[in-house]
């Protein structure tokens, strides 16, 4: 049997894990294929390089990501699974201590079921109002309480932004499932920042003080973002800031647009399943 290198640590070995750090022989480029490798197993190795890999977000989130797409990766806790479970935590930690903000979003869906109402008209073709109410009203109400949906669901207009960006820094160098493992990492970054930031908020709620501390909250999201870009891609200092804040100028818009087409699509199916639901009554 031929002698392989392992791509994790450098070692010469034999078979199917490095004798040195135990990392898989066919450590490769990440896929698509991957993308579902790493959900399955990542479940049923909930306590390997957990905390290490929140400490490594924290000391070079950009190393970390590159480690990773470059198949150093036996030390690392995988990126989506750590995104749901810092999600969960953040979620429980929210329902706990700030239930009324969760109940405000679930109050507002309830009065957008007038809002449609009016919109739409009570003689919509095939009572496409009163399904599309009920499906946004059942979304909001979702959402409002699945944390790691709304992180995973935010991140490819984020990946389009940053490709677009960093276009000239080597972005495209990597590909969407590579971008998807590193956004899945800074989305878990951002998480355990506004679980250390809970506190806070909760002293000041309420107060005046409270739209100064989330100033400085956003102002400390954009440094880990840039730390984070400055270490991914090529470029000084200054090219990186202005870059970074690019990415941000392109992100709520494209965030916009995207979230309207989820929203069209569920119409869309709604309105297809009414039909649908019309016709088979007719026959």
């Amino acid at each position: 049997m031929s002698q392989l290198t392992c791509k994790n640590c450098g070692n010469e070995f034999e078979g199917k894990f490095c004798n040195n750090c135990g990392q898989k022989a066919s450590a490769d480029r990440l896929t698509y294929k991957s993308l579902v490798e790493t959900l399955m197993h990542g479940f049923l190795h909930v306590d390997k390089g957990f905390f290490y890999t929140i400490k490594m977000l924290f000391i070079n989130p950009g190393e970390l990501v590159l480690n990773y797409i470059n198949c150093k990766r036996v030390k690392y806790f995988q990126p989506f699974p750590l995104l749901i479970i810092l999600s969960a935590i953040y979620g429980l930690l929210h329902h706990w201590l700030a239930p009324e903000v969760v109940e405000t979003v679930k109050a507002g869906a309830k009065h957008s079921d007038g809002i449609f109402r009016i919109a739409l008209g009570d003689g919509t073709p095939f009572q496409l109002n009163k399904t599309f109410i009920n499906m946004l009203e059942y979304i909001i109400n979702h959402l409002s309480e699945n944390y790691a949906f709304i992180n995973i669901f935010i991140i490819p207009p984020f990946i389009l932004a940053t490709k677009i960006a960093f276009r000239k820094a080597g972005a495209y160098n990597y590909n969407f499932v590579e971008y998807l493992f590193g956004g899945a990492y800074l989305s878990s970054l951002y998480i355990v920042i506004s679980i250390l930031f809970m506190p806070f908020e909760l002293l000041l709620k309420g107060s005046s003080y409270l739209s100064g501390w989330e100033n400085i909250t956003w102002i400390v999201y954009f440094l880990v973002t840039l730390y984070f870009f400055y270490h991914l891609f090529e470029g000084g200092i200054r090219k990186t800031i202005k870059r970074t804040v690019y990415t941000y100028l392109l992100y709520f818009p494209f965030l916009l647009i995207y979230v309207i087409m989820g929203v069209l699509i569920a119409i869309l199916i709604a309105f297809a399943g009414q039909g649908l639901g019309h016709l088979t009554g007719l026959c």
